[in-house]
């Protein structure tokens, strides 16, 4: 069953797979705290990996693709296993390959708003600006649901901090990050609970125009 619900304006889908809709709203938390902790991997991996200069060019940097994390290559383009993550999280780069609901990518861009700090506030009209990730000194992945509102709701972002933050995309892709998360929507989160008072917040009613929330649900 799938239920559409629409508060103040904004739409919110989730299936049921079953009667105990109780049941299949845990079901997706559990994919997330999974992903949750996919991504912690991810993050010991990426401090494993950039320790080695493995092309040997003299530059060290982090895996570009997740995929190195489990397999690189040398300089001479020749595989290298290092196994620095399971080989089911590195290849879980797409709807088709996601694992337990969820897959992963790198991403490469950011968005920056342009000038310096100091001025920022002239600046702040201006359009931002697409600039690539250097590797060598931080790196940033996104854990996406498979299946938006059935394996999952929140998508997941983390990096070279560590740090893991959450937030309902509304099934749109990250393609690039901005300067900074927490401004953006993002939630920095740490465990299950976490997760659990973002679905809460997500689903809350929000007052309409007259302060009033207006709530139906549409039955399929």
């Amino acid at each position: 069953m799938l239920y559409i619900c629409l508060a103040a304006g904004s739409v919110y889908i989730l299936y049921f797979d079953n009667q105990d809709g109780k049941a299949s709203v845990n079901n997706v938390i559990a994919n997330e705290v999974n992903a949750k902790n996919y991504l912690k991997l991810i993050y010991g991996a990426q401090k494993q990996y950039v320790a080695v200069d493995w092309d040997k060019d003299g530059v060290k940097s982090y895996a570009e693709f997740i995929a190195h994390l489990w397999q690189t290559v040398d300089h001479n383009a020749d595989p290298v296993r290092n196994s620095l993550i399971p080989r089911k999280i590195a290849f879980a780069m797409g709807v088709s390959r996601a694992i337990d609901g969820y897959y992963f990518q790198s991403i490469h861009t950011k968005e920056i708003q342009p000038g310096s700090p100091d001025s920022a506030i002239k600046n702040r009209h201006q359009p931002q600006q697409s600039i690539a990730i250097d590797l060598t000194h931080e790196w940033v992945v996104v854990a996406t649901p498979a299946s938006y509102g059935r394996t999952g709701t929140l998508s997941f972002i983390t990096g070279s901090s560590g740090k893991i933050y959450a937030k309902d995309t509304r099934n749109r892709p990250v393609e690039s990050i901005p300067d900074s998360l927490v401004p953006t929507g993002w939630q920095e989160i740490t465990d299950e609970l976490d997760i659990r008072k973002l679905h809460l917040e997500r689903m809350k009613p929000k007052p309409g125009p007259l302060g009033l929330a207006s709530l139906q649900a549409a039955k399929y």
